[in-house]
């Protein structure tokens, strides 16, 4: 029974996870949110979005109060431990070959150590991390060994994953090469007026008095957490800034930008009467039918979304729902074009939350009975469209 209650893990994998809970619950409400959340999963080593941390809450919060108390996310951790073991064993399995072993000869998968690079990185390991894994006494290795290699080099690899800050490699090389071109000296170090300079490319750069001391806070605690790493991480004499504190303040304002983001689109759910559910099915189709932002870069840029919902696609979907548009094609324009004023005219490009703003206007309006024909898909009849 107690074994149960912790989800499989042993006593000291849940008090190890309770510490960091209790670490991340910044409120100490008890639960964690999506911003906690989010800190929580980077911290454990895990690389997701925000749109990911929005499902994995929708799938664990049992109580639905939109955030997760200890055990919901003690259950979350047992999905992502039995869904990293499912997918070890198939990596294992596609490089492991059936031999026979041991005093009754009977039959048994062994893969050979020379594949073990090749399966970590399958796994979504670094090529450097992979080829640091812990060598086993045997050339031979059983599906246990390979999960016990697998376990060491995660380990190594979370503490990678702390010291990027939970940035992807391309996100680090763009950072790098923006710190290089304002490294005018070659120094490893940036001066004040340059910090500005890359902000005031991302939108972040203070423009008040109380905007710079708030600033200064924010580099002191990217330092804090840049030798908390076990990286150098100290700002120079004159205030000049290293790298990975650099890369440390960047998360810091990540992490701003997506509270902020959180609480408006939470505000924005229950200004439309949508709830957390119908707004992570929103964002799939959404996604599904938006395309790249060219002008996008980083997730620091404010008010630079990754995904745009062009107006044909907007009515690809409406007419997959299996809506005729026909005579309301001009209403239909209309619309789109007051969700994106400043967007090109005539060619209206929409962000998720324009989006949600647009399905809420077909369904209160019942735009040309868009909600008895999504209640005729949603049954399984037959409903025609408009061709695609």
């Amino acid at each position: 029974m107690v074994f149960h209650q912790r989800e499989g893990f042993l006593k000291a994998e849940v008090e190890a996870f309770r510490r960091v809970f209790q670490d991340h619950d910044e409120d100490n409400s008890g639960e964690v949110g999506t911003s906690e959340l989010s800190k929580l999963l980077r911290y454990l080593g895990y690389r997701h979005s925000t749109s990911d941390v929005h499902s994995y809450i929708i799938a664990a919060d049992i109580n639905q109060s939109g955030q997760l108390d200890w055990r919901e996310f003690l259950h979350l951790m047992r999905c992502f431990k039995e869904g990293a073991c499912e997918e070890a064993q198939r990596v294992f399995e596609q490089k492991a070959r059936w031999v026979r072993a041991g005093a009754t000869k009977e039959l048994e998968q062994v893969m050979d150590q020379k594949h073990l690079g090749r399966a970590l990185e399958q796994l979504g390991y670094s090529a450097e991390a992979a080829a640091g894994a812990r060598p086993a006494t045997s050339t031979k290795l059983r599906l246990d060994d390979f999960i016990g290699i697998l376990d060491a080099t995660r380990v190594d690899f979370v503490e990678r994953e702390r010291v990027k800050a939970g940035f992807t490699e391309d996100e680090l090389g763009f950072f790098r090469r923006v710190f290089d071109t304002h490294d005018r000296n070659k120094t490893g170090f940036i001066g004040v007026l340059e910090m500005e300079t890359i902000l005031n490319m991302f939108a972040w750069g203070p423009t008040d008095k109380q905007e710079q001391l708030l600033l200064a806070s924010k580099m002191q605690m990217a330092t804090e957490r840049a030798r908390a790493t076990g990286m150098p991480g100290a700002i120079g004499s004159d205030g000049e800034t290293s790298f990975w504190v650099f890369v440390q303040l960047l998360r810091l304002l990540h992490d701003e930008q997506d509270r902020s983001e959180d609480a408006q689109l939470r505000a924005l759910c229950c200004e439309l009467r949508f709830s957390e559910v119908e707004v992570d099915q929103f964002h799939q189709v959404f996604r599904h039918y938006a395309k790249p932002n060219p002008e996008f870069i980083t997730g620091l840029q404010r008010g630079v979304a990754p995904y745009l919902l062009p107006g044909d696609g907007a009515r690809k979907l409406i007419r997959f729902l299996g809506v005729h548009i026909g005579e309301s094609e001009g209403m239909l324009q209309e619309k789109l074009a007051s969700l994106d004023p400043k967007g090109p005219k005539g060619h209206p490009r929409l962000e998720f939350w324009p989006f949600l703003r647009l399905m809420r206007w077909l369904m209160d309006t019942n735009f040309n009975d868009v909600n008895d024909c999504v209640a005729s898909r949603l049954r399984g009849l037959p409903a025609e469209a408009d061709s695609p």
